[in-house]
């Protein structure tokens, strides 16, 4: 009968111990490989059902696409702007705003915008909310004319700063704002207060702007449409918008097309976050 010596006995301990390490060391590393074949497919997954939904996003944005168009000529009242605006497009049209780029002859004659940064001192655009200007009429009530409200739109609820799809010609009304930056805190202005200060800091004696309608589609995309443009106004101190828009000259284009190729991507990228700001 033969018996294992006590070292013979501890070699196949040790033999049988290697073996179960090594097996569960496999079963560990097979595990952790399903683990991350099943995480991978899970991310997968995942990112296709975020590229589904961004598809699904883009589409729904596309079949409900808001356009808007002007109605008529632009009127102001001081600095307040007056337009009137039809949503010509397949989608609700929300939070309109109105944005003026302002702009000066340079000594070669070309157009420049205030908005691009000269020693230090910049005019650049605010956003500010275009709101709809509620209809009245009077009707006699015992005699007295009272004002009466007629909504612009059969729904009780109308969109106070927006437009559903296919709504026509409803008007509406905003203050036009400018940003003044320099070495000092920036501020707010009117339109008075912008061509006070450009008169002031740049010595200028005429400047040109461009007006845009901002607004966001039904996914909170942004867009905007160019509503109007004036140049050669002969600015005074005190000047509002509603003598610059009598007195300048009406334009069919931008007058950002007429900034020259030399200066147009830098003008164009400072509109594009303007206007998204």
């Amino acid at each position: 009968m033969n018996l294992l010596t006590p070292l013979q006995s501890l070699s196949v301990d040790l033999s049988l111990t290697n073996v179960l390490q090594i097996a569960l060391s496999a079963l560990l590393a097979g595990l952790y490989y399903l683990m991350y074949r099943a995480q991978k497919k899970q991310t997968e997954i995942q990112e296709t059902q975020s590229q589904i939904m961004e598809w699904q996003t883009q589409l729904m944005a596309a079949e409900h696409q808001p356009e808007l168009v002007t109605e008529g000529k632009i009127d102001a009242e001081e600095n307040t702007v007056s337009v009137t605006l039809s949503n010509i497009g397949e989608g609700r049209a929300r939070e309109l705003g109105i944005v003026c780029y302002t702009f000066y002859k340079d000594k070669r004659g070309y157009w420049m915008p205030f908005s691009m940064e000269v020693l230090d001192f910049v005019i650049g655009p605010v956003k500010t909310p275009l709101n709809r200007i509620t209809r009245t009429t009077k009707v006699d009530v015992a005699g007295e004319s009272m004002p009466v409200n007629i909504g612009s739109h059969p729904d009780p609820s109308p969109l106070e700063n927006g437009l559903e799809a296919k709504e026509e010609k409803i008007r509406f009304k905003g203050e036009l704002k400018q940003e003044i930056k320099s070495r000092s805190p920036s501020m707010t202005v009117d339109f008075t207060g912008s061509v006070d200060q450009m008169i002031q800091e740049w010595d200028v004696d005429e400047i040109g702007f461009d007006l845009y309608v901002t607004y966001t589609d039904i996914v909170g995309q942004e867009h905007s449409t160019h509503i109007s443009s004036c140049k050669d106004v002969r600015v005074e101190n005190g000047m509002v918008l509603s003598d610059a828009l009598d007195q300048g000259e009406d334009i069919d284009q931008p007058l950002l097309n007429l900034v020259p190729d030399s200066a147009k991507t830098k003008v164009e990228k400072y509109f594009d976050e303007a206007t998204s700001a």
